[in-house]
């Protein structure tokens, strides 16, 4: 099997720059969203009194807030550098949590009568350990109520390991993954805009096509013929631009494959080429792909005119998909 050469000169990958002045401020933004999260979350999970599916989802709908938010500063600094953008994430993930937890039982210890100055969030933030002693002390005890029976010990850790891992997990896992997805040029220094589902067509040899795709060779994907959204496997393609030049167009060509769930379909994508460079004049025959298929269908022979059954093929035809 050849193996296809992934050089940086065929395809997009981020520089690795990140402005200093442009990320600390972006770092800076990024841990205040994170204590105004982790407040407005603390207060909410001992205040909010709903049914446990909505409780969940308030969870997830924080994490969410807490992993874009993170993603919309760092794409502002134009950070373009992985490693700084996963410490930024990191650090913004547990700061979430643990504010969350420490205004949580300041509020749950004010509630129940304390006074103490040690009480107070940023107090109590500053010791780690006291926080965990309380969450233990809660653990045994309880906070909450499931068919009818007091939530602690073990169950209880679940539950709020559970948490931890949504607003963490989805802190650190959104920004990133947007972020790698993400491309930018460095001609005029602006984040790229994607064009998506520029056309679909019949899925083939994967190594084939983006070996043909590589050789700029894009009218192949015509030849493919084309497909819809509920075709069971098929290819999609996408263009990253820049909104500013012509200096920066990458194609994306996807392997979709389609499930159903209670009678929905649903895609599931896989690169199969990866942001691939291409300019100009190329990104244009790239957008004009759709009119091309369009047109290869109207000349198309109507069924009558084809070869009977039984007659000898012709040569380079392919079985029309199903």
């Amino acid at each position: 099997m050849t193996v296809i050469d992934y050089s940086e000169e065929r395809y997009y990958r981020h520089t690795g720059r990140a402005p200093i002045i442009g990320t600390t401020l972006a770092a800076l933004a990024a841990w205040a969203a994170a204590a105004a999260l982790a407040v407005m979350y603390g207060y909410a999970d001992l205040y909010l009194k709903v049914a446990d599916i909505l409780s969940a989802f308030i969870t997830i709908l924080f994490a969410a807030a807490g992993g874009f938010a993170v993603y919309g500063v760092l794409r502002w600094a134009r950070v373009r550098n992985l490693p700084i953008a996963v410490l930024v994430a990191v650090t913004a993930a547990l700061l979430l949590f643990y504010g969350s937890w420490v205004v949580w039982e300041s509020a749950l210890a004010q509630r129940a009568g304390a006074s103490s100055v040690g009480w107070v969030p940023w107090r109590l933030f500053q010791r780690p350990w006291a926080v965990w002693r309380v969450a233990q002390h809660i653990n045994a005890t309880g906070t909450f109520t499931l068919n009818g029976s007091d939530v602690t010990g073990v169950e209880l850790w679940l539950f709020w390991a559970g948490e931890a891992l949504l607003l963490i997990g989805a802190t650190i896992a959104i920004p990133i993954a947007m972020l790698r997805k993400a491309a930018f040029c460095e001609t005029c220094g602006a984040w790229c805009r994607t064009s998506k589902d520029i056309v679909r067509v019949q899925h083939f040899d994967e190594e084939l096509v983006r070996e043909h795709l590589e050789a700029k060779d894009f009218e192949y994907l015509i030849r493919l013929g084309p497909a819809s959204k509920i075709t069971p496997v098929h290819f999609k393609v996408d263009l990253q631009h820049c909104p500013r030049c012509k200096e920066t167009n990458l194609l994306t060509v996807s392997r979709v494959k389609v499930s159903y769930y209670n009678g929905r379909p649903i895609e599931t994508a896989k690169a199969v080429v990866d942001r691939l460079w291409i300019d100009a004049a190329q990104a244009e025959a790239v957008r004009a792909l759709p009119k091309l298929l369009t047109a290869k269908a109207q000349v198309a022979p109507p069924p009558q005119e084809q070869e009977m059954p039984g007659s000898a093929e012709t040569p380079g035809s392919t079985e029309t998909p199903t």
